[in-house]
């Protein structure tokens, strides 16, 4: 049953394929102090759901994943972390079926609108996904690749998202630590996905009370291995959603002034609303990047 809430952050994926398919500056994350880990009730402003757009350069290490030989609008399908000058981290589930191609992807970085912006736009050379994840079985965790760029990235090192050593990750991706998710996911059921990159704040939940929530609804604690971080509010409201697939779930903190908490990986569950982002007892799952720092380091090296 769980494997089912792939669709959530991949429809659009599915869509398109078959229609063909770091360190933060501190000026530049001093931004994100606007953001609050308020309850839905509290939000200021209401979309990636719940969220608020995002300024020009607030979070410089996001990238568009597109289709090739289009626009970077009605290219894009998935979000990925640049964190390097050639290597962007994603989740495993976009690169799967002919995305698992490099000929058919372009990655867009150093854009917030993208319609209106041009950025940097690269082709890609190599896809490495891990080798024990399962698309099949989504529940087994492991939702993580890595996308090598055919040249270098036009960006400073301001722009490289920081891999999370493990101590740093146990002081600042704990539970109820305010975490913010990035990207150009749908916002609300059956809206065309936003032009402009979206941003949300919410605070990390344990793995114990996301197993609790999703409990309820009938899925097994296996479902959400320890390998994953959860976030989100118990009577939803706000999330990542399809779209937003592969991007950053970042913590404020730590010695470059944020912390990579997560990648975004699944969520949700099948309801009357046919509508699986920001459900009651419906946290968004991330991959958790702290497991997967010595495979990342592996694989950079042997490619």
């Amino acid at each position: 049953m769980f494997g089912r809430t792939l669709i959530r952050h991949a429809s659009k994926t599915t869509v398109m394929l078959l229609a063909l398919v770091t360190v933060a500056s501190g000026t530049a994350f001093a931004q994100q102090s606007t953001f609050n880990c308020l309850t839905p009730s509290r939000q200021a402003t209401a979309r990636i759901v719940g969220g608020q757009s995002a300024t020009y350069n607030q979070f410089p290490w996001q990238v568009s994943i597109g289709i090739r030989g289009r626009d970077a609008y009605d290219g894009h399908f998935c979000g990925g972390v640049l964190i390097g000058a050639r290597w962007v981290l994603t989740a495993g589930h976009c690169v799967q079926g002919q995305a698992s191609d490099p000929a058919n992807l372009h990655i867009v970085h150093g854009v917030t609108n993208l319609r209106s912006e041009q950025g940097n736009m690269y082709n890609v050379e190599r896809i490495v996904p891990h080798p024990d994840y399962n698309n099949d079985d989504v529940g087994q965790g492991n939702d993580i690749a890595l996308i090598k760029l055919d040249r270098a990235a036009s960006a400073g090192r301001g722009a490289y998202a920081l891999l999370p050593q493990a101590s740093i990750a146990r002081n600042f991706v704990f539970p109820e630590a305010c975490a913010v998710v990035t990207g150009w996911g749908t916002t609300r059921p059956e809206d065309q996905a936003p032009n402009t990159m979206q941003a949300v704040a919410m605070p990390i939940i344990s793995n114990e009370e996301c197993r609790r929530a999703y409990g309820v609804h009938g899925f097994s604690p296996d479902a959400i291995p320890d390998s994953d971080v959860c976030a989100g509010f118990l009577q939803g409201g706000v999330d990542s959603c399809q779209g937003d697939s592969g991007g950053p779930l970042v913590v404020e903190g730590g010695p470059k002034g944020f912390v990579l908490a997560g990648i975004v990986s699944r969520g949700g569950y099948d309801n009357p609303t046919g509508f699986w982002c920001a459900l009651e007892e419906g946290y968004g799952i991330y991959t958790r990047v702290e497991s997967f720092v010595p495979w990342i380091v592996q694989t950079i090296r042997d490619n």
